[in-house]
């Protein structure tokens, strides 16, 4: 009799199970991916004054996903493309600090909207030759009168007097490339010192008088402007990651729309031009790199107009084809002493962009969060395109490691940015 009552049961439960297991059958395998950041590096996290957290929120603002990043390791979060087409990526930095001799906390978060499952890296931190005191000194005598308009990339100390100029340089590599330039008392045109593969203790002595003139003068004209930012780099050689030596640069914040500068063109065989221009709210940039230095000046053909202000609901609408967006926000809590700083970054569409914000605030930290994301102050929207970046991912990549840059990487970089009052 026992065992008569054994066998339904048996049958119930192979009955119950199977509609399901047939169902997952019909549906076939989950469709999940995965995005990963590695960490190759021991010095980014992993103390109690620097933290971090990966988050991933589907389309609705919800986290589906999260992990702590540690040193050394590869952080993975899972997407279910069944579940949800459109992903958002957030970086969020927590860092404890000191200001006016009191505690502050500052969060940096970086959303990426619309990811892809990807395998993103942040490399070791480049290493600084001058924290361990590695310079080189540059001393020149018989100045008559004291020097001016110092210009270079490099980063110095200086010992000026009237009869001599004495720079140490501080490496950052371990051989570096040294470009420097100034007006000595009573000339108008800068004299200059171009050094290759410095070393750590090199020193070297001149007399002004043998030192090269920058003879070539280059006029660039602009359009009219309310501001107005230039400088002018040059490389020696045009090999990838080539150092380039800042020659020249020009700052105005009123007309006449051109700037002058006095360049050795000889010395260099590629420039890179980076130029500010401020027209009314809009802020234009561009950082080209060429063969010779172009002296008429282009307003990058990009415009935007914003629909909807209001944080939540923000949307703007391009008037010209872009490659990438960006979207700054900032808090500050005086009471609990510590800022928000959010950074969302996206891909061109062929519609307006709405922006998503994922629902992290709950949990980001310890203090009192704002309410809502209308809570911050949002202060500037910018559209860019890049050439030499190859893809959105490799965008995102450049914007999530401390040791890249888009003006290192991109051949062409143009954008406009709108300041929010």
């Amino acid at each position: 009799m026992r065992y008569s009552l054994i066998f339904p049961l048996l049958l119930f439960f192979v009955w119950s199970c199977t509609p399901e297991k047939q169902e997952d059958q019909e549906h076939g395998p989950k469709d999940l991916r995965s995005i990963s950041l590695s960490l190759a590096s021991d010095s980014y996290y992993g103390s109690e004054k620097y933290s971090g957290h990966l988050y991933l929120s589907n389309e609705n603002g919800e986290v589906v996903d999260q992990v702590v990043l540690i040193n050394n390791t590869s952080a993975e979060l899972i997407m279910d493309y069944d579940s949800n087409s459109a992903f958002d990526l957030t970086m969020a930095d927590r860092h404890e600090l000191r200001q006016s001799n009191e505690e502050f906390i500052s969060y940096r978060l970086k959303t990426f909207s619309s990811i892809e499952a990807h395998n993103f890296e942040i490399k070791e931190p480049q290493i600084s030759y001058a924290e361990a005191g590695a310079s080189a000194f540059l001393n020149i005598t018989n100045t008559g009168g004291q020097i001016r308009n110092i210009v270079t990339g490099n980063y110095y100390n200086r010992n000026l007097s009237e009869t001599e100029a004495n720079f140490e340089i501080y490496l950052i590599h371990k051989k570096e490339d040294i470009y420097i330039s100034f007006r000595p008392q009573g000339e108008d045109r800068p004299r200059y010192i171009l050094l290759e593969d410095v070393e750590n203790g090199f020193t070297t002595d001149y007399a002004l008088a043998n030192l090269p003139l920058a003879e070539d003068q280059v006029v660039i004209n602009y359009p009219q402007t309310d501001a107005l930012s230039v400088s002018i780099w040059g490389a020696v050689e045009s090999e990838p990651n080539n150092f380039f030596a800042l020659l020249s640069q020009d700052i105005k914040t009123i007309n006449p729309p051109y700037s002058i500068h006095y360049i050795p063109i000889k010395e260099f065989v590629q420039f890179k031009q980076s130029t500010r221009l401020g027209i009314g709210n809009k802020l234009y940039s561009k950082i080209e790199i060429n063969s010779i230095i172009p002296t008429e000046f282009s307003i990058p053909d990009l415009d935007f107009q914003i629909i909807n202000s209001v944080n939540d609901a923000y949307e703007f609408s391009p008037k010209t084809s872009f490659d990438y967006y960006s979207i700054s926000m900032y808090y500050l809590n005086e009471a609990e002493k510590y800022e928000i700083i959010w950074d969302l970054y996206g891909k061109s569409t062929n519609e307006s962009i709405k922006i998503r914000y994922p629902k992290i605030l709950e949990t980001l930290g310890p203090e009192k969060m704002p309410n809502s994301v209308n809570d911050f102050k949002l202060y500037r929207t910018e559209i860019m395109k890049a050439e030499g970046v190859d893809s959105y991912l490799e965008y995102c990549n450049i914007v999530m490691d401390p040791n890249l840059s888009l003006e290192k990487k991109g051949s062409k970089i143009e954008s406009m940015k709108i300041e929010q009052q």
